[in-house]
């Protein structure tokens, strides 16, 4: 599987609604495998999507999101890993090895992280994303 990790200034990017860059890890067997950094678009939700399946993105760990740009990213088949936070390295390599738990979750996020998939969490709103 392929990994993004948003990521500013060594640590999780704290909004990823916004995040101009992501590390891409495979990750196979508990183990982080290859990887890169990638830009992606911080105005255009359809291109920063499109950048990420193209790379064959297949789940997303990220800090805040609103919930209307997770439910685009989930419907595009992207599972997403929300509210996380932490430099960048501890994180991937909890996520590689299945640990990553509330530990990394945000401040004020409790244990709402690592489930993916969770609709519902994210109350902000982004006017950066009015085409989707």
């Amino acid at each position: 599987m392929k990994v993004a990790f948003s990521v500013w200034n060594g640590r999780i990017a704290p909004v990823f609604d916004v995040a101009g860059t992501v590390i891409i890890r495979e990750v196979a067997d508990g183990k982080l495998m290859s990887g890169e950094t990638v830009s992606i678009s911080v105005d255009d939700a359809n291109e920063k999507i499109s950048t990420l399946i193209n790379d064959g993105v297949t789940d997303i760990v990220c800090g805040a999101l609103s919930m209307r740009f997770q439910v685009f990213i989930e419907d595009k088949g992207i599972k997403v890993f929300p509210f996380i936070s932490g430099d960048i390295d501890e994180v991937c390599a909890a996520f590689a090895e299945g640990r990553l738990d509330s530990s990394f979750s945000m401040p004020g996020c409790g244990k709402r992280n690592g489930q993916g998939g969770g609709r519902g969490r994210g109350r902000g709103r982004s006017n950066h994303f009015n085409n989707f």
